[in-house]
């Protein structure tokens, strides 16, 4: 920008001060901090949240790894990680772990400082720009107490809001020393700040539109030096003085339409998956929204992280009552805003910086959001605080009204303080988070969503199962919630639930490979290992179009795991041998790619791979269990025994341990010990109501029954099955061992069909699909009652089954019975 001869301004209110006012001014400031950081005590000693945080820090890889030459190349080149392009946020958040680490109260104390910093810098600038400390203090409190603030400040995430505003304050103080001393410095400072703001966050794109409206007043630059002619404003007045400043703007102008495009353009998923959202129901949202605003800048209570987009109903008359009022505002505020210009100024700043946030392009599924109002509420504080100024000038005993209103001020301050305080309590954890939101809200599908998909990785399926029926109250048709929900319902051993959910989400959403994982892991652990491999692959070819991560390194090894387990143990390791060429020595990789070499008998590999592991990580529980599998593989049966009791004796609740010791002890024929470690699992886990113990309790019930079954004590063996079957009603082994007992047993008066029928069709229900080996049990049920016909037919269609499958030893013994059965004779157990 050339330097030009400016014409000639008001003088301006002087920057230098008199000592003792200089005093004043530090005191004032050393205030304003010092009410900021005990309003937010409670954010030093919050957790990060599940919400955003770990895309910005917990996370992140890049992140976490700190700040490093790559890392920023990266920062600058990334626009998809958090659908933005803010390399200035990624680089103070590396920057954060590099000096303190990934400890959260670190990550909260610096969004405090820089909210304190914003707080000071802020009165400091309208101190400068009007020359006036009462308004300006007044407006710095609310900017610093606010509770609607809250979000910004605590929100570890939000780190580019509290970034981007400290140099927005920066960048608007070089522009006003631009416009006193006409110095080049000053304008290229105000545009290097821009930038710098910009790539913290793209919000202040408004700022050539704040720069005008700053020209108006209180700079009052030419040709807004004068007061405008009594009566309405004249409109003409308005544009042609904007327009005769607007060339100053124009390269901020320019900065503001690229980064708009690039939001765009990282945005662009966000802004496709609200297209579900009618234009009609957004457009009637924005008008609400700016209502809604206002009624929280006066009355914030009821806050909530999230404000989902049909929370409230925007019926008609509400809508036209929110247009009235803003309609009406706009102009008492344009009246009067020829002499108080504040009033016009402070108004179009809250309209316009509000116009990136509003939704008039929305992003999400969010009506309104707190952290929006950081910027666009100045406006209105100004309006407020220098109304209240003018009303101190004009009254007749202006130390009364001074007094009056400066204590109102101290309550406002100390009120809005506890407030503030009492808010970012709620920010202490996810779940404090969340539920506060649901509580606070009404059809808050969003809020126990994300409580939901808490309890999941926390495994409390119970809850989180009665937060994702909550939640798809208002919305299911969610793609990836809905496998929450199965994976929850699963969990919780309701697969007969579960199955459609995951069916449901993979209709929906093809295209995101997490419905594929989530899917392909129920049906691995359902046994339905070919369809579980073919969903893992296709997982993996929608991963490889994004880039290899933690996502893919998992879908990579529940494929193996897949294969191997359907029979191509090969294809298997040779999916883990792809993802430890990229970490050769992770942990879970080397364990799962061992197992398969003992599924394949190569057991001195495997026992490499095992050694290695417990070289790094003596204490490596699931290597120990892994080096005691490959031991009696290879025949060492004693040796296997020695390692998993010194394991046993070392974590007596190892229960997966003593299954395995159980099966070596067997081995050994070492029955009454093998009993002896069933009953000890029996005895500790015996009360415990949780779901996944229940489920484990009835496997091991199962392996009582199994060696019950030695003896000729059929009722033993029995009352173990019924009670698996009681434990975990949906374990389909148990209910198909149980029906072939009483089908097949030698004696009759243990054999009951009927029961054996019931059982069988109860585990097939559990099934999407027919079962060979159910099929072939139901089929001696039919023998055993005498529907023969019933029994042919159910057996050949066994047979059939198992061909396709090729299992042959089930092919040969479905022959032999099929032939009873054509020759009216039941199948018994010898």
């Amino acid at each position: 920008m050339p330097k030009r001869k400016k014409p000639a301004r008001p003088a301006q209110p002087s920057t230098s001060l008199p000592l003792a006012d200089r005093w004043i001014v530090i005191v004032l400031c050393c205030a304003l901090v010092l009410l900021t950081v005990v309003s937010y005590i409670p954010a030093y000693f919050a957790e990060f949240v599940n919400y955003d945080d770990q895309t910005y820090v917990f996370g992140n890889a890049r992140v976490l790894s700190g700040l490093s030459i790559p890392n920023i190349l990266w920062a600058f080149s990334d626009a998809r990680s958090a659908s933005n392009w803010h390399p200035l946020t990624w680089i103070s958040h590396m920057l954060d772990v590099s000096l303190f680490g990934p400890r959260a109260e670190f990550h909260h104390a610096v969004n405090v400082g820089l909210h304190a910093a914003n707080v000071v810098l802020l009165f400091l600038l309208l101190k400068r720009l009007t020359g006036t400390v009462l308004p300006s203090i007044l407006v710095a409190t609310m900017f610093a107490v606010h509770p609607l603030n809250v979000e910004s400040v605590a929100w570890v995430a939000q780190r580019k809001t509290v970034l981007s505003t400290l140099f927005t304050i920066l960048s608007i103080w070089s522009y006003a020393r631009w416009t006193e001393r006409s110095r080049m410095i000053d304008y290229a400072g105000c545009i290097g700040l821009y930038a710098l703001s910009l790539m913290a966050k793209p919000t202040m794109v408004t700022l050539p539109l704040t720069l005008l409206l700053l020209d108006f007043w209180p700079l009052r630059r030419s040709p807004f030096q004068k007061e405008l002619r009594s009566g309405w404003p004249s409109a003409v007045d308005l544009i042609r003085g904007w327009w005769h400043l607007l060339p100053d703007k124009i390269p901020l102008i320019v900065m503001a339409m690229a980064t708009s495009l690039l939001t765009l353009y990282a945005q662009d998923n966000a802004i496709a998956q609200s297209s579900k959202y009618p234009f009609q129901e957004r457009l009637a949202n924005v008008v609400v929204s700016y209502v809604e605003y206002l009624r929280m800048m006066v009355w914030p209570v009821k806050l909530s992280v999230l404000y989902p987009l049909y929370g409230i109903d925007n019926h008609a008359l509400k809508v036209a009552g929110c247009l009235m009022l803003l309609i009406t505002v706009t102009a008492v505020c344009g009246w009067y805003g020829q002499r108080r210009r504040y009033l016009l100024v402070g108004w179009l700043w809250y309209l316009g910086t509000m116009i990136p946030m509003i939704g008039i392009v929305h992003i999400g599924a969010h009506a309104v959001a707190d952290r929006y109002v950081y910027i666009p509420f100045w406006g209105l504080w100004i309006a407020l605080a220098w109304m209240l100024y003018d009303s101190v000038k004009h009254s007749q005993n202006r130390w009364l009204t001074l007094s009056g209103l400066s204590i109102a001020g101290i309550i406002m301050a100390v009120g809005l303080g506890w407030m503030t305080f009492r808010r970012a309590e709620k920010w202490q954890d996810t779940v404090t988070l969340f539920s506060d939101a649901a509580a606070n809200t009404e059809r808050n599908w969003l809020a126990h969503r994300y409580l939901a998909e808490h309890y999941l990785v926390n495994e409390d399926y119970q809850r989180c199962e009665f937060h994702c029926r909550q939640s798809e109250q208002w919305d299911d048709e969610d793609g990836l919630f809905l496998t929450t929900h199965g994976r929850a319902l699963h969990a919780l051993g309701d697969t007969g639930r579960a199955l459609p959910k995951l069916q449901r989400a993979i209709q929906l959403r093809p295209d995101l490979p997490m419905v594929h994982v989530n899917y392909g892991w129920v049906l691995l652990d359902t046994g339905r290992y070919f369809d579980a491999a073919d969903q893992f692959a296709a997982a993996s070819r929608l991963l490889t179009k994004v880039h290899p991560d933690a996502a893919w390194r998992t879908t990579l090894a529940n494929w193996g795991v897949a294969l191997a387990k359907s029979g191509r143990p090969q294809a298997g390791l040779e999916k883990f041998e792809l993802a430890l060429l990229r970490e050769p020595d992770h942990p879970d990789l080397l364990r799962a790619a061992a197992e398969i070499e003992l599924q394949m008998e190569q057991t001195t590999q495997a026992e490499q791979r095992i050694r290695k592991l417990l070289s790094a990580n003596p204490q490596d529980v699931a290597a120990i269990e892994l080096l005691a599998r490959a031991l009696a593989a290879a025949g060492k049966l004693p040796a296997a025994a020695d390692t998993l009791q010194q394991l046993i004796r070392d974590i007596p609740t190892h229960f997966s341990a003593r299954m395995q010791l159980v099966g070596i002890l067997d081995q050994l024929d070492q029955g009454d010990a093998a009993r002896s470690q069933l009953q000890e699992i029996i005895r500790q886990l015996s009360g415990n109501e949780r779901p996944d113990a229940k489920r484990f309790l009835s496997g091991v019930y199962m392996r009582l029954a199994e060696l019950d079954s030695k003896s000729d004590d059929a009722t033993v063996v029995m009352h173990s099955y019924q009670r698996a079957i009681e434990l975990w009603p949906d374990n389909v082994p148990a209910n198909n061992n149980l029906a072939w007992l009483l089908s097949t047993h030698r004696d009759s008066a243990v054999r009951n069909p009927s029961r054996a029928i019931e059982l069988v069709t109860q585990a097939q229900k559990l099934l999407d699909q027919p079962d060979a080996q159910l099929l072939s049990t139901l089929a001696a049920a039919y023998a055993a009652s005498g529907q023969f016909d019933q029994a042919v037919a159910t057996g050949q269609q066994a047979l059939q089954l198992a061909e396709q499958a090729g299992n042959s030893q089930l092919q040969t013994s479905l022959g032999a019975q099929i032939r009873l059965y054509e020759q009216q004779q039941p199948y018994v157990e010898p």
